[in-house]
């Protein structure tokens, strides 16, 4: 494929994602999940068995074959399906995969549940799943048991980077595999916008203001507000700490930085107004947060 000068720099400043973890669950005939919230954007494959799952106001009946988006920090509750206890066994990874400042999801329109076509392609997908989640498990044990002295080794980047090739190939292949069912597969997005949000994902520690935006934008402050709301349905200011508290959530589920160092590290100066910041959006403290939000999903 020939890509035209400077492709991939504009997809690297409009396209972020990787992923936080993959498993293989087998999960006996008495499980379920009782107001669980997602930790990160979850996607789900069912392979055998059946649950009702409830998110939100909406329900679902999950058979094999179903795939799922669960949103992060979704709150899911799962029974079984006209009362029969049965194992359940699904694929499950933690991402995030935003486009334009933008989460995939809503980007494209692509619903909670969709049933795929059974063929090469699927089969083939699902074979890069399992290898990931087989991946993950050894290197979490690894990392586990080598402590601190396994980061920044040889055979760790060799690791995370055949890790992170594998998963993009297996993002791409989700990509094609859902492009049926997205509402919108073409969307157009307001360039200036994703040129201000992308700069606020990369700047967000800083002491951003309404008016510097403005100006980077080269519009006035009364237009880039009009333009957050009628895109984003927030202001400026909204999305600088969406953006915040959204790294500070990764930070939280991915490492063992204090408190105050993730506070710190994503703009906030004072360590009270982050937790009551944090837990007035989130629903929970950020202590509460990393001990609940473990991988179980």
């Amino acid at each position: 494929m020939v890509m035209r000068p400077g492709i991939n720099e504009i997809m690297a400043e409009h396209m972020q994602c990787g992923f936080y973890f993959a498993f293989e669950w087998d999960r006996g005939p008495d499980w379920n999940f009782h107001q669980y919230p997602i930790p990160a954007m979850t996607i789900w494959y069912i392979l055998d068995g059946q649950r009702m799952l409830h998110i939100g106001q909406e329900e679902y009946e999950l058979l094999p074959g179903d795939l799922l988006v669960l949103p992060s920090q979704a709150v899911v509750t799962t029974r079984h399906a006209k009362a029969l206890s049965e194992p359940f066994r699904y694929l499950s990874l933690g991402l995030f995969f935003t486009i334009g400042a933008i989460e995939w999801p809503e980007w494209y329109g692509i619903p909670v549940r969709m049933k795929l076509s059974r063929d090469a392609r699927l089969t083939e997908w699902l074979e890069s799943w399992r290898h990931l989640a087989r991946r993950f498990s050894a290197s979490s044990a690894e990392s586990a048991a080598s402590g601190e002295a396994f980061v920044g080794t040889v055979s760790a980047a060799t690791e995370y980077l055949e890790r992170d090739a594998r998963f993009r190939q297996w993002l791409a292949a989700l990509n094609r595999l859902v492009q049926p069912h997205m509402a919108q597969p073409q969307p157009r997005p307001n360039q200036r916008l994703s040129r201000i949000c992308n700069y606020i994902r990369l700047h967000y520690a800083g002491p951003l203001t309404a008016k510097e935006l403005a100006s980077r934008a080269c519009i006035s402050e009364g237009h880039l507000r009009a333009v957050f709301r009628e895109s984003l349905r927030m202001s400026p200011y909204q999305y600088v700490i969406h953006v915040r508290l959204s790294k500070a959530k990764q930070l939280l589920l991915t490492t063992d930085r204090t408190l105050q160092e993730i506070s710190s590290s994503v703009g906030f100066d004072d360590l009270s107004h982050f937790i009551s910041l944090f837990r007035r959006k989130i629903g929970v403290t950020p202590a509460h947060y990393r001990k609940r939000s473990h991988w179980s999903v």
